[in-house]
């Protein structure tokens, strides 16, 4: 790990390959599959209260509601739910989420800790948040 990661997780094919440093659910931090590359922030969101903001190429891509930060769809329908452009498939992002213990939602839970979601690979990197 170098000095400037304050976090940083490798999973392929469902799998933990490296895990270092520590996670704060409070920084930013970015989920990342091959070039996409989502921005995942705890902010005040556009109804006054906060959310986590998920933004790819600067445009926000939507916002999680609090207590259980997942959409109102079950996960199955997540890409027909959230509009992105090319019509990107969410999996790896709700994953990455629910992994790091923030999507709390049962469904969610359900469906990227058992066998109904194939096994997907993803980064996700943060860099220190207090020094």
């Amino acid at each position: 790990m170098t000095e400037t990661l304050g976090y940083h997780l490798i999973i392929k094919e469902g799998k933990v390959e490296k895990e270092d440093g520590f996670f704060f659910k409070a920084a930013p931090f970015t989920i990342q599959d091959n070039d996409l590359l989502f921005k995942c922030a705890f902010k005040k969101g556009s109804h006054g209260h906060v959310v986590y903001a998920l933004t790819l190429d600067n445009a926000l891509i939507c916002e999680l509601d609090h207590p259980i930060y997942a959409p109102d769809c079950p996960p199955k329908d997540i890409s027909s739910f959230i509009k992105t452009p090319n019509n990107i498939n969410l999996d790896f992002v709700f994953s990455g989420l629910v992994r790091q213990g923030i999507t709390t939602d049962k469904e969610y839970k359900a469906h990227h800790i058992s066998n109904e979601a194939p096994p997907l690979s993803y980064e996700i990197f943060q860099t220190p948040f207090l020094s």
